[in-house]
């Protein structure tokens, strides 16, 4: 049983598709970045490991930031414009 949609409804739900897994993506990997912030502050707070250690935690906590952000940015142009493509919208 195919369902028959026009090629503008079907490109605005995959674009909307895409988002939306992206943005769950882009929310997982920012619910890790935050349990290592947790996990940092618990370690730093009771003298745990050395201060060199929690440095280089806290950068991969900023590059997970960096990353998931710069990527999710990437996701969403990139479907913008293959949708606007699909679409045919181009003057």
């Amino acid at each position: 049983m195919a369902i028959n949609l026009s090629k503008t409804t079907e490109a605005a739900f995959r674009f909307g598709l895409h988002v939306i897994i992206g943005a769950l993506l882009f929310a997982l990997i920012s619910a890790a970045a935050i349990a290592l912030n947790q996990f940092i502050t618990f370690c730093d707070g009771r003298n745990l490991v050395p201060q060199f250690v929690l440095m280089g935690m806290r950068g991969l906590e900023y590059g997970m930031w960096t990353v998931d952000g710069v990527c999710f940015a990437w996701l969403f142009v990139a479907e913008g414009v293959r949708f606007v493509a699909s679409v045919g919208w181009r003057d």
